[in-house]
């Protein structure tokens, strides 16, 4: 088939797309609105050669831009004759496009139309047609002559119209001959022309005829003349220079016509028709859901099959088959299954997946369980509404869960299960161990006697448990020591042991407090012996107390011979007592034992003097009991002055006797006698006091020789203040001795001493300073111990500036005291603090303005006060008009000073009003606890703000009024700040009034 060529000429390049039909494609310029035209053309061969078939010539016009009633001249060619006698064909077009104008011979001799009335005289869209030689004879045409030219006029205003046709007619022989090369004989469309331009350009390409869409076309190959541009129909989009097609801007299933234009004045036009083609269809179907332990989800291929499969997230599937691995999956976890097909258009489509977990299955239950506890119930922690089984034959509610214990093993273990009734059933199991009740045994005697030993029981079975008894008895909850002391004579008491934890349990005895049997009544020997004799308590055995001593009220010691009876009675303490006497015989033989001493007498004024056995008595004794002593002589005259032997005899209640010998000195002078006197001694600064004999001594006498005196007591300290008593002793010549008591008062009378030192204070930013007894005292002491040191004035303020004398009392403990002064300076170094208000002063008559400290001043303040204010500059005249920045400068007694700055505005009119002219303000109570009352009257209506400034001029309190009445009470809650000096302020309208406020 050979090349359609197409080509025009006009003056307006036009925009060309073509649409490929049959076996020919002739393109023409056509109007703006004309779309498609579609000019199909059938033609017949006659000729006597067999198997020649007959041809189909379909011409095809498409266009967008060309004027209406251009001319279009489609001419019909031979190729491969030799000879052709004629041919005849069936004419078919677009009314709605196209005018047919004629048809003619544009070769000599051969226009012979059969069927062509003319111009317009063809009102239908078809024409037959014959064209034969006038010769009668067949004649030889080279190749690509035309002999046939068909034309027609574009009509204006065409719609777009889409027409295909293809004519077909049967062949019937008029006389043709084959040319020698053995191509087969065509007829065929020549060179179009429009309006009679011919193009001279080859627009010859080659393109795939079919394309996948997506991906990237491949680039045209241009066989004719090169340097054209490419165009596309239906909305397609292609690179004019390259011919690359943008595969993303076609339609698929839908063809396009490439259309490549090359030449000038008259372009050449070759097209090329590209079906665009339907993707594989890549559809599969799969469950959107499945569970992690169920069975794999089946993959069915809708499509095209043979393509292979993948997923994500790292899961494993089957290319082939598409079959996903389970166990490869999360839970929970959304996967992508892609299917990829293999076929002519590669194609993918994809699928999610949702692996869903399996049910949760949880369940609580206790790993053990007491046989003779409550039935267990399980808890279900995950999907509710499963059910619950149990093996080896126990019984268990498969809905509650609540397993049977009458129904089970002590010892065994059980499986107990929950399976799920949910999207992905699953099953848990847990091990479910059966626990006989706990050994709570334990022994103890079922009688007990009181007052005995407290009885403790022995646990034969699990210890840790707690022992508990009734009857108000008590009892040690851990040993179950119980305590007879609690407990009552005849009366029965239970006894219990509990297990409490894992499988709890009790056990019971009783147990009886009883004791009604009397002790044994020994038989007791008789005991003989002197009055010195030791009877012992005899002893018996008791069934409960155990051994008994005896007891009797009868007298266990003896000064007289004889026989006696001692009843002894053994009492158990529970009310059970025995009886039995005991005999004792006294015999004393022992005589007693007599001791003399010496002795001196005085004959009194008489001349006489008596002594009597105890003067003489030394500490006589005897084993039972002295009866008697008597004297060899008792009375003594001048006859007797000197020394004297006396015989003492002692002679006991039993007759028994014995004597000693002493010397009795008689002499004629009086005895000593002591006299005291009671005095009083003072501690000296050691802290002592000594005492003399004689300082005591009042008026003591002897009858012999010089008196010797001494004290029971001579040294004295501290802690013998006050009231002692002291023995005088008064010895005479002979060594005869008298005493007597004198009292003695130890008295403290010193003083502390004072050890103080001078100190300087500084008053703090309230204007206070205390001071304290460490920083005055040095070291003062006292002879016994200092009790107190005070100050006659620990508080200092702003009055007590400079040095003064302040006293110190020191005190000890027996109430000395001493006053001594000390030197106290108190100095003030806390500059004050300065609290500036801006003011606005108006020039009066004489251009003058003169400005008080106190007009700037907004409250300040200093703890000792401020003793004088004072302004950089004072005096304002019109040189001052506006606003200027003066130093307000405060200075306290001390000198201390500290300094803001204002600004004062001068005027020579007045501008404004000051809202506190006529404010009444009040700060009560000043100094202030925890609140404060703020009470102002004013003619001011407009906002007010109310501000608390520390020392340091932080805000520490602010209100905002919007507005307020004449008469207005403000309260402040002062908790929260420290005590000191603050700075209140108002302000309104650019004027500012201020308050001190003193936190206490």
């Amino acid at each position: 088939m050979g090349r359609a060529h197409t080509s025009f000429c006009h003056s307006t390049p036009s925009r060309i797309s073509t649409l490929r039909s049959g076996f020919f494609t002739l393109l023409v310029p056509v109007s703006m609105n004309v779309r498609i035209a579609v000019l199909s053309l059938m033609l017949g061969l006659w000729g006597g050669f067999s198997g020649l078939v007959a041809q189909t010539l379909g011409f095809s016009i498409a266009s967008e831009t060309a004027p209406p009633g251009d001319t279009v001249d489609l001419p019909i060619t031979v190729m491969h004759f030799d000879s052709i006698s004629g041919y005849q064909g069936t004419l078919t077009w677009d009314t709605t496009l196209l005018n047919f104008i004629e048809i003619a011979s544009p070769t000599a001799g051969h226009n012979n139309i059969v069927g062509n009335p003319g111009q317009g005289a063809i009102p239908q869209n078809a024409a037959t047609f014959l064209w034969v030689d006038f010769s009668g004879g067949s004649k030889t045409y080279a190749d690509s002559t035309p002999l046939l030219e068909i034309r027609f006029a574009i009509k204006p205003n065409a719609p777009q119209v889409i027409t295909n046709v293809l004519m077909n007619s049967d062949v019937t022989a008029l006389g043709y001959s084959q040319g020698s090369g053995l191509q087969t004989p065509t007829i065929n469309p020549g060179i179009v022309n429009i309006n009679g331009c011919l193009p001279t350009a080859d627009p010859g390409f080659s393109y795939p005829s079919a394309l996948c869409p997506g991906g990237q076309a491949p680039l045209p190959t241009v066989t004719g003349d090169p340097g054209g541009t490419f165009s596309v129909n239906n909305g397609a989009s292609i690179d004019s220079l390259t011919g690359a097609l943008d595969l993303t801007s076609v339609i698929p299933g839908t063809p396009y016509l490439i259309t490549y234009q090359v030449g000038a004045p008259c372009p050449a036009f070759g097209s090329q028709q590209v079906q665009i083609l339907l993707p594989d269809d890549a559809s599969f179907s799969v469950v959107d859901t499945t569970c992690f332990s169920g069975s794999v989800p089946a993959v069915t291929v809708a499509g095209l099959p043979g393509g292979t499969f993948s997923v994500d997230n790292g899961a494993l599937i089957d290319p082939q088959t598409g079959l996903l691995d389970l166990s490869s999956t999360q839970p929970g976890t959304t996967y992508t299954l892609t299917y990829t097909t293999n076929g002519t258009c590669p194609n993918t489509a994809a699928q999610s997946l949702f692996i869903q977990p399996a049910d949760d299955a949880g369940f609580l239950l206790p790993d053990t369980v007491c046989v003779n506890a409550s039935n267990p119930i399980a808890t279900v922690t995950g999907l509710p509404g499963g059910t619950f089984s149990v093996d080896q034959g126990a019984t268990i509610d498969p809905l509650s869960g609540q397993l049977d214990l009458a129904s089970v093993v002590v010892g065994t273990t059980y499986q107990v299960s929950y399976q799920t009734a949910g999207p992905c059933p699953a099953q848990q199991t847990q091990s479910l161990f059966i626990q006989p009740p706990a050994d709570a045994s334990f022994t103890l005697a079922d009688t007990v006697c009181p007052g005995g030993p407290n009885p403790l029981p022995l646990i034969t079975g699990l210890p840790g448990g707690t022992f508990s008894v009734d009857n108000g008895a008590l009892i040690d909850a851990q040993t179950g020591e119980l305590d007879l002391a609690s407990t009552t004579n005849g009366q029965s008491y239970t006894i219990t042991y509990s297990l409490t934890g894992g499988c709890a349990a009790s056990t019971q005895q009783q147990l009886t407090v009883i004791d009604q049997q009397a002790p044994l009544a020994p038989s007791l020997p008789i005991l003989t012996g002197s009055c010195d004799l030791q009877i012992p308590f005899p002893t018996t055995q008791d069934n409960c107390a155990g051994t008994l001593t005896g007891s009797t009220s009868d007298p266990l010691q003896y000064t007289l011979n004889g026989t006696y009876t001692v009843n002894w009675t053994f009492d158990d303490g529970n009310g059970n007592q025995t009886t039995a006497p005991q005999t004792i015989v006294i015999q004393d033989a022992e005589a007693p034992q007599a001791i003399c001493q010496n002795l001196t007498v005085s004959l009194d004024t008489s001349g006489t003097v008596t002594i009597t056995p105890a003067g003489i008595d030394g500490g006589s004794f005897d084993n039972c009991e002295i009866g008697q002593m008597s004297l060899s002589q008792e009375t003594f005259t001048t006859a007797d002055l000197g020394v004297n032997a006396v015989i003492l005899t002692v002679t006991d209640v039993n007759g028994n006797s014995s004597t000693c010998a002493a010397v009795v000195t008689v002499i004629n002078f009086a005895p000593p006698v002591a006299q005291c006197l009671d005095v009083a001694i003072f501690l000296n600064s050691a802290g002592q006091a000594t005492l003399t004999p004689a300082l005591i001594d009042g008026g003591s006498t002897v009858g012999f020789g010089a008196p010797q005196l001494s004290a029971s007591q001579t040294q004295f300290f501290c802690e013998d203040e006050g009231l002692n008593f002291v023995t005088l002793y008064v010895e005479d010549g002979l060594g005869i001795m008298d005493s007597c008591v004198a009292e003695v008062t130890v008295l403290d009378t010193l003083p502390p001493f004072p050890l103080l030192n001078n100190v300087t204070l500084y008053l703090d930013s309230v204007g206070t300073s205390v001071l304290t007894v460490a920083e005055v005292d040095q070291g003062s002491f006292d002879a016994c111990e200092l009790d107190e040191i005070s100050l006659a004035q620990d508080t200092f303020g702003c009055a007590d500036l400079g040095t003064s004398l302040v006293e110190v009392t020191l005190t000890d403990i027996h109430g000395n005291e001493r006053v001594a002064t000390t030197g106290v300076t108190v100095l003030d170094t806390i500059p004050p603090t300065v609290v500036c208000q801006d003011l606005s002063v108006e020039l009066d008559s004489q251009g003058v303005a003169m400005v008080a400290p106190s007009l700037v001043d907004a409250g300040s303040f200093d703890a000792c006060g401020i003793a004088g204010l004072s302004l950089s500059q004072s005096t304002f005249t019109a040189a001052d008009l506006g606003e200027n920045e003066v130093m307000l400068t405060a200075t306290d007694p001390s000198g201390n000073q500290d300094s803001c700055l204002v600004r004062i505005t001068v005027t020579d009119i007045a501008s404004s009003q000051d809202p506190w002219a006529l404010t009444r303000l009040q700060l009560y109570p000043n100094p202030a606890g925890d609140w404060v009352q703020l009470s102002w009257d004013s003619d001011w209506r407009g906002p007010v703000e109310v501000v608390l400034y520390n020392q340091l001029g932080q805000v520490v309190w602010h209100h905002r009024l919007a507005k307020y009445e004449q008469a207005m009470t403000q309260g402040i809650d002062l908790r929260g700040l420290a005590k000191g000096v603050y700075a209140l302020q108002l302000s309104a309208h650019g004027w500012h009034l201020s308050r001190r406020l003193v936190r206490e």
